[in-house]
């Protein structure tokens, strides 16, 4: 996916970045994509602990709840021990 953004010239949220797995990653599993915002406070050890429940359509999904919760399975299947994707997720 990454190679493709470069490829595209899809301009990162950096100017003059490329696009990486790790930002991907943490973009697909953010539920901001969908909509939802979370407020949290720090606790004394400066974790980040939610607070009340997610704020839905706080902003606008840049894609749909069922294709999330799709990626979030996907995400949770696959196999990481080589790094490839497992044939079943193909």
């Amino acid at each position: 996916m990454a190679r493709r953004l470069n490829d595209s010239s899809v301009q990162t949220f950096k100017t003059g970045a490329e696009w990486r797995a790790t930002v991907i990653a943490a973009i697909l599993k953010n539920r901001a994509a969908i909509g939802e915002f979370q407020y949290h406070q720090k606790s004394s050890e400066g974790k980040r602990i939610p607070i009340g429940e997610p704020v839905s359509n706080y902003y606008p999904p840049i894609i749909s709840v069922s294709s999330f919760q799709a990626v979030q399975s996907t995400i949770r299947h696959r196999n990481n021990h080589s790094g490839q994707f497992s044939k079943d997720t193909c």
